[in-house]
């Protein structure tokens, strides 16, 4: 049997070859979302924040590439343009966007990783006013479909940093879905806890059950 001999400057360098190959981390690629269209970059009206920021530890890692119409998040609000737009921007006293509202056709449901803690109404009603909230880490995702049998869906959805948001804009953002302002769902698990048990609303005027076919 042949054997095969290893100087000590060679085994010095088999032993540095791991840790050179973990220096050097492969870098991924972000690939944009060209599949959904993309809104106009500046914002109709930034909220600014107040005194007052939840203290939350900071939020887990999310999967999930961001759609091209919630971009900007995390971005500077003071690059946004100042034309009209149809995104509206929350910013933080350091100028950091926090928080995107854009119409609810622009960006295709919730991210498939994310939790969704809120369905209503129930899947088995007529198209009209339907409410969706996911958490993704301690990303917030809402859609809020005013209109689903209009020729153009209407209504809002929503990305924002929980642990970012002050209370007023958490404030704004509960009341736009119908939640009362207080208590402030400032974190992850407020806004599990909220819905947990939590009955379904009525069906909207003029929904009916959709029966199943025979």
């Amino acid at each position: 049997m042949s054997t095969i001999s290893i100087s000590n400057r060679n085994k010095l360098a088999l032993l540095l070859i791991p840790w050179s190959l973990a220096a050097c981390p492969r870098q991924s690629e972000q690939k944009p979302d060209t599949s959904l269209p993309l809104p106009p970059a500046s914002a109709t009206a930034a909220e600014t924040s107040a005194p007052g920021v939840s203290s939350v530890t900071a939020p887990a890692a999310a999967s999930s590439e961001l759609p091209r119409a919630f971009a900007q998040l995390g971005g500077r609000c003071d690059e946004v343009d100042g034309g009209a737009s149809d995104a509206t921007m929350m910013c933080s006293a350091s100028g950091e966007i926090v928080g995107i509202w854009v119409p609810v056709d622009y960006v295709k449901g919730v991210p498939p990783a994310a939790e969704i803690i809120r369905e209503e109404p129930r899947r088995d009603v007529a198209p009209g006013r339907s409410l969706t909230v996911a958490l993704e880490g301690e990303r917030l995702w809402i859609q809020a479909v005013s209109c689903g049998a209009c020729r153009r869906i209407m209504g809002h959805a929503f990305v924002g940093l929980l642990p970012r948001l002050t209370e007023k804009q958490l404030q704004s953002v509960q009341q736009r879905i119908g939640i009362p302002e207080t208590p402030v769902l400032s974190n992850a698990d407020q806004w599990r806890d909220y819905y947990r048990d939590r009955p379904l609303p009525p069906l909207p005027d003029g929904a009916t059950p959709i029966q199943p076919s025979p």
